[in-house]
């Protein structure tokens, strides 16, 4: 987009859009040029993406966390002709031009609020003298901005907090912290970068309008330095409130810029401490008349002020964990055909959690007879008959003995054979190498009866396998450069049991062979059982995400939801529901707890059942990670949808959609795994508190091979041709 279409889009924005302006005032929810939401911004505008030049360089990046000090200048005179960025003082101006204070600004990417809204945390604490942006006569007091996943908070202190103005108050509800790249959102200026005898690289959005001119930008050293190396910030600057605050020009100028974690006691905990629980809206943009000297901003200057704030001052760098945002007006969508696009890397969690949905049921519709992995599109979602993702091919059919060509893809569907091999966790199986992280171990229901598991994928993986002999481990093996193509989809499910005192019509179901075993947990014959799915990893690899976008669904009634009580997350069983997996009597430390003792036995790890218990000991679980707010009510609107409710998909939700926010970083080959967490509790039941699909499969080579395999743990399936033995490189 270029630079003027990005005036003329937020002139629209604050001088002609009066619905966005009056969505800001009723909920706090403002314009941001998408650096801290995606109110306004869509593919009609480019997603409110700055077009670069050839010429201009590559936008800079910033660490996970950091802390850093600065220097605020409040800039009163001659900054129409000495313009910022500026230097520390300011050499183009002199000492009676501004005033200074001083402040701290805190990042942590890794933090989760309590209630699971959003991700990540920033605090920007300015001491004895607040930021002046909003039409208040006097800021000589302390204030703190702080940002907690979706919600923004603005504090005040006993020591000089102004008459009127409470200790907490929320700034918005949907204000996030702005992304690693949102520097993509700013036009680079080289004008501006040669400031400084061309040290940086500056950016900068000049504008006019009927109130005066607006600015903000930041300016970035364009030397690395630091360990590990980081264009680190030099300032960021932005036009303040000229007419009451007097500041028409602030810049913000970091000085001991250090990566390091902030102490949550000193910083996130402030709102805990200091905010009720319904915190009242902040009136900073219509402060009482005795702090404003009986002033009324006008609604293009208070959103222009808004805007400041918001996109600068609130947010200079960013805090990345797990994304949430607030759900979309889109209505739900039912299509035999998967989405045939995915979200841009930059939309909001409602967008991705509706693409897996309707990926979710497209791969569930009715499939053709004979017709593998096709839809038939004249049936319905609860149709009798197998699914289209059922009719994949299994690793069993892929990866035949002696490393044979399993043929051509559309062979007759034989009855599925079902293990307990988990690629998360080291099962008993020589199929999985010895060397694999021992992290988990078989998983007993509540009756029982273990869990079975699954792996399938489509035409398009599998016709690259056969293509390329990949379903040779031989060939495999010795493979530099696996890259699946894009279109490539990968199921992985799971199953129960389904006994007399189990509700079958709540669960999509299959009679299926399964291993059974004795109370030691060691394979002693075949059986055929009647199968109800519990679990279901749908793994795409969609165009513009090498990294794959990873979405997990449950069947609802495996373990109960949770709610906040008490600052606490407390799992809230319904009465009279049976959970599959949770006992509401297991002790709490008995929970999601690996059944298996460990032990070498020639060249495996082989899981033995804990002393006391047998195979058949039930292993209790519950939900570590609260399923977000934002994907539970993209769930309900799928779940209560009349196209379904003869289906019963009904009584699955999804758990959330992890994908790479910056798919096309360089330095950042995974991407940034957006949310941070992901774990089914069927799939990862003991690995929740650190479990991540994307990071766990970033790691996957092939059988005994020192090379990675595309994010898929497929060919740890393939066979050796008959009479050949490979050399175990992992």
């Amino acid at each position: 987009m270029k630079t003027r279409i990005l005036y003329r889009l937020l002139l629209l924005v604050l001088l002609l859009c009066p619905s966005l302006v009056a969505q800001a005032d009723d909920s706090a929810v403002y314009f941001t040029m998408g650096v801290h939401n995606t109110l306004g911004c869509d593919a009609s505008n480019g997603n409110c993406i700055a077009k670069r030049a050839p010429s201009d360089p590559s936008d800079p990046f910033f660490p996970a966390y950091w802390i850093s000090d600065w220097t605020m200048y409040r800039v009163m005179h001659n900054y129409q002709k000495n313009p910022p960025p500026y230097s520390n003082p300011p050499a183009t101006l002199a000492p009676a031009d501004y005033t200074v204070s001083r402040g701290t600004s805190y990042y942590d990417t890794t933090y989760i609020p309590a209630d699971g809204d959003g991700f990540g945390a920033m605090m920007e604490h300015y001491e004895k003298y607040c930021l002046p942006i909003f039409p208040i006569k006097n800021n000589n007091y302390t204030c703190s901005f702080v940002s907690l996943g979706n919600k923004a908070y603005f504090l005040t202190y006993p020591q000089d907090r102004p008459k009127d103005m409470p200790a907490c108050c929320m700034f918005s509800p949907m204000n996030h912290p702005p992304r690693q790249d949102f520097i993509k959102h700013l036009p680079y200026s080289a004008t501006r970068s040669q400031h400084l005898d061309a040290s940086v690289q500056a950016y900068a959005l000049d504008l006019d309008s009927p109130q005066g001119p607006i600015l903000f930008g930041y300016a970035f050293y364009n030397k690395a330095s630091g360990q590990p190396p980081y264009r680190q910030p030099q300032s960021f600057y932005f036009s303040g409130d000229a007419s009451i605050a007097n500041a028409p020009i602030v810049s913000q100028n970091y000085t001991g810029f250090r990566i390091a974690k902030p102490d949550p006691a000193q910083t996130w905990a402030q709102v805990a401490a200091m905010c009720p629980s319904n915190p009242p809206p902040c009136q900073l943009f219509e402060p009482p008349t005795g702090q404003s000297n009986g002033h009324k901003a006008q609604i293009a200057m208070k959103a222009i002020l808004r805007l400041s704030v918001i996109t600068l001052g609130l947010a200079s760098l960013p805090a990345l964990a797990r994304e949430q945002a607030l759900p979309s007006s889109q209505a739900t969508q039912l299509d035999c055909q998967p989405p045939s696009s995915a979200p841009a890397a930059n939309a909001s969690q409602d967008q991705f959690d509706r693409y897996s949905w309707q990926l979710f049921i497209a791969l569930n519709w009715p499939a053709q007879d004979r017709q593998r992995g096709n839809p038939d599109c004249t049936r319905q979602p609860g149709d009798a008959g197998y699914t289209v993702w059922q009719t994949y091919k299994s690793v069993d059919e892929i990866f035949l003995p002696g490393g044979a060509n399993p043929g051509p893809w559309n062979t007759p569907q034989g009855a599925r054979s079902l293990g307990i091999i988990n690629i998360a966790a080291l099962k008993n199986s020589s199929l999985v190498n010895a060397i694999d992280q021992a992290v988990g171990g078989w998983l007993i229901d509540q009756a029982g009866n273990p869990t079975y598991y699954d792996i399938s994928a489509n035409e398009a993986s599998y016709d690259y396998i056969v293509a390329n002999q990949f379903y040779n481990a031989d060939v495999v093996s010795r493979a530099a450069n696996i890259q699946f193509p894009y279109g490539v989809i990968e199921i992985k499910s799971s199953w129960r049991i389904l006994g007399p005192r189990d509700n079958a019509s709540r669960y999509l179901t299959m009679l299926a062979r399964v291993a059974t075993f004795d109370d030691q947990g060691r394979r002693n014959g075949v059986t055929e059982a009647f199968l109800g799915l519990v679990g279901l990893h749908v793994i795409t690899k969609a165009k513009g995400y090498p990294q794959w976008i990873w979405s997990t669904f449950e069947q609802i009634d495996n373990v109960p939801p949770k709610a906040l009580v008490g600052g606490q997350w407390v799992d809230q069983p319904a009465s009279g529901t049976a959970y599959s997996y949770f006992n509401a009597d297991a002790p709490a430390a008995s929970l999601n707890q690996s059944p298996c003792d460990w032990q070498t036995q020639g060249t495996q790890l082989v899981c033995v059942p804990k002393p006391g218990t047998t195979f058949q000991t039930p292993n209790p679980l519950n939900r570590v990670t609260p399923i977000a707010d934002v994907t539970q009510q993209v769930n309900a609107a799928y779940r209560a949808d009349p196209g379904l409710q003869r289906s019963v998909l009904k009584y699955y939700h999804l758990v959330t959609t992890q994908r790479p926010l910056m798919p096309d970083n360089p330095g950042n080959p995974l991407g940034q795994p957006t949310p941070s967490l992901s774990a089914n509790v069927t799939m990862e039941s003991y690995i929740q508190p650190n479990s991540s699909c994307m990071n766990c499969h970033s790691m996957a080579t092939a059988v005994r091979s020192p090379y990675k395999s595309d994010f898929s743990y497929l060919f740890k399936f393939a066979h050796a041709p008959l009479g050949k033995t490979i050399k175990d490189e992992d």
